[in-house]
């Protein structure tokens, strides 16, 4: 039975009847493998001896093509759905919104997933009053493209803040936290009245080391696709840090983490935490990576950060 960490939150009692109670969270699958994706990676080992550099373009491009989880969110959409799509880098990236009020809240999911994930929160936030808009990034879900990185997947982000905006917050989810956060810092003038981040990953690093511990190759592989990486982001890699980029953050942020969570350890948001004086950190028991979302006590919390920032 998942439980909490015992941290005190002022009551909500409006909210209760607009979240429904909390489904257990599925087992967490992170990196989805299969039988074939393991026996490709045994060549990709091999090949990483014979030929170091062809497999570190190869792994360069693997690193930036996310693996498309199943579309079974379209016939999962809550009622009352919109159809939008959000311009960028000449492409139109597949969103829907919800409700009609004046204050909008924008949902960003995060790497190998899909605006699905973030649907639970979709009911609670427009029964609050809220205008929802929740998106696919380049490369996930319904949105084209094939190849996509931190930097990028932030600007799409920032595209749609632009577009329909002005935003009262993000809500963004683990890969989609760390990009929003620092397009944020690249671009001050997208304002925001606040920030919620759900498993942030802290920093690009985290990426990197997860892809590589996937590929299982030797050390000395690591420099080699670092830099392959570096040139596509174009961006220098140290300074793909969120607890870099939030210290300057004029707004407030809520940071939700797992302590369980066993894909991004909950010692990075504590990092994020420490170093963003407007932040309010709440750590929660047994509901690991993907819990979050569903889980009632951290919706409250979610709604409860809103209307506090509104004020």
């Amino acid at each position: 039975m998942k439980k909490n960490s015992p941290i005190s939150v002022p009551a909500i009692a409006p909210l209760n009847e607009l979240i429904p109670a909390s489904p257990r969270p599925a087992n967490l699958t992170a990196f989805r493998t299969n039988p074939s994706l393991e026996r490709f990676l045994r060549l990709m080992r091999i090949l990483s001896t014979y030929s170091p550099g062809l497999a570190a373009q190869v792994s360069t491009y693997l690193f930036l093509r996310p693996r498309r989880k199943a579309l079974t969110y379209v016939n999962e959409l809550p009622a009352g759905h919109r159809k939008i799509h959000i311009l960028h880098a000449q492409r139109r990236l597949v969103g829907y919104e919800w409700g009609s009020g004046r204050r909008k809240v924008l949902l960003v999911h995060g790497w190998e997933s899909h605006l699905g994930y973030m649907l639970p929160l979709v009911q609670p936030l427009v029964a609050a009053g809220f205008k929802v808009i929740a998106m696919d990034g380049p490369g996930h879900g319904q949105s084209p493209g094939h190849l996509t990185h931190m930097i990028e997947y932030g600007d799409a982000v920032g595209q749609a803040l632009r577009q329909f905006g002005p935003f009262t917050a993000v809500i963004a989810s683990s890969f989609g936290a760390a990009a929003t956060s620092l397009m944020l810092s690249r671009e001050p003038q997208l304002k925001v009245q606040g920030l919620i981040m759900l498993s942030p990953m802290k920093h690009i690093w985290q990426h990197i080391q997860i892809f590589e511990k996937i590929l299982g190759y030797p050390p000395e592989m690591h420099e080699r696709i670092l830099a392959n990486i570096a040139r596509r982001v174009a961006v220098p890699l140290e300074n793909c840090d969120v607890a870099r980029a939030v210290g300057r953050f004029p707004f407030p942020a809520l940071i939700v983490h797992d302590q369980e969570d066993a894909v991004i350890p909950a010692a990075g948001s504590r990092e994020i935490a420490a170093a963003y004086p407007g932040s309010v950190l709440r750590i929660t028991q047994g509901l690991g990576h993907r819990g979050l979302v569903s889980d009632r006590q951290v919706q409250r919390w979610i709604l409860d950060f809103l209307l506090r920032i509104m004020r």
